[in-house]
């Protein structure tokens, strides 16, 4: 069975494909695309990302190219859009597994992700747990430079930080997957300000619990006040607070993965196929949307429009 990061990467590549099967209407991609795989050439992440880009190419009648990056350092990859997705450079992500990035308000700053898990080619189920160093790393997205790097408290360094969005004022919130043994209930959402050490939120209510050390996904509102955490293995999303961390309403739903702002408050989807959109009073008994659409939903979702 496939699973861990190599899991995570292949099924948001099909994910990929279903949305933009769903978009045929628009008019992109118009050039040609370029297919980052994170692995040496004949593994099994790199036959399945094959497979995806023949799908691709045969969806949008365009040449879908496979690039091979592997390498334990993590990098951001910069392409010009303009020419056809054409890579002009690489940016330190300031830590290992990068997994998740956004700018912050000035337009010129990332903030960084960073999982810490390593992990080998030859050697899938390999996992560094012992040596993780999860961080949130800012970056300057012009010169590279490394401006800040933030790892989380001691005794935490099994809480890999996998999501994030940033919400008003710049307040960075993260979500996280505990890679120690499974009993062990930790916290797995938290917030971050610039300049401060990370702040591993304790929810009230048992949501900790509940949780059950997994964060799929992290979405800020458009206002940037609040932002939905998704719990699939609790079948939870969460309403945080971002100014306070505070837990403002929860919803429940089996195997909520993704996330997305929507003009009612948020749009959910679950692994099962099943949709929903939460907001205003209707987080705790609005419930599921019927779109009509017989798919099943990996673990993110972007807004494009």
């Amino acid at each position: 069975m496939i699973n861990g990061p190599r899991f995570d990467f292949i099924m948001s590549l099909l994910l990929w494909l279903v949305l933009s099967t769903a978009a045929a209407a628009q008019s992109f991609p118009t050039r040609q695309i370029r297919l980052i795989v994170p692995a040496p050439p004949a593994g099994i992440t790199d036959l399945s990302a094959r497979l995806v880009a023949e799908g691709l190419r045969a969806r949008f009648n365009q040449p879908v190219i496979v690039e091979n990056k592997p390498g334990g350092n993590g990098v951001i990859g910069v392409r010009d859009a303009t020419d056809g997705y054409r890579q002009i450079g690489e940016l330190p992500s300031g830590g290992i597994e990068p997994h998740e990035l956004a700018m912050l308000s000035d337009r010129r700053t990332l903030v960084v992700a960073n999982g810490g898990i390593l992990t080998h080619p030859d050697e899938p189920r390999y996992e560094n747990t012992s040596t993780m160093q999860p961080s949130l790393a800012y970056v300057d997205s012009l010169t590279g430079d490394v401006l800040e790097r933030h790892e989380l408290p001691a005794g935490l360094q099994k809480l890999s930080i996998r999501h994030l969005a940033v919400g008003k004022g710049d307040v960075v919130l993260f979500g996280c997957q505990w890679r120690g043994p499974a009993w062990q209930i930790q916290s797995n959402i938290g917030t971050h300000r610039r300049e401060q050490t990370p702040d591993v939120l304790a929810l009230a209510d048992g949501l900790d619990s509940r949780i059950r050390n997994y964060v799929a996904s992290v979405c800020a509102s458009p206002d940037g006040e609040t932002a939905v955490v998704s719990a699939p293995n609790g079948g939870l999303a969460v309403l945080i607070e971002v100014a306070t961390g505070r837990c403002l309403a929860t919803h429940e739903m089996p195997d909520v993965f993704g996330a997305a702002p929507h003009h009612e408050g948020f749009l959910l989807t679950a692994g099962n196929g099943a949709m929903a959109t939460v907001g205003g009073n209707r987080w705790s008994n609005h419930g599921p949307l019927s779109l009509g659409l017989a798919s099943f939903w990996d673990n993110h979702l972007t807004a494009i429009g």
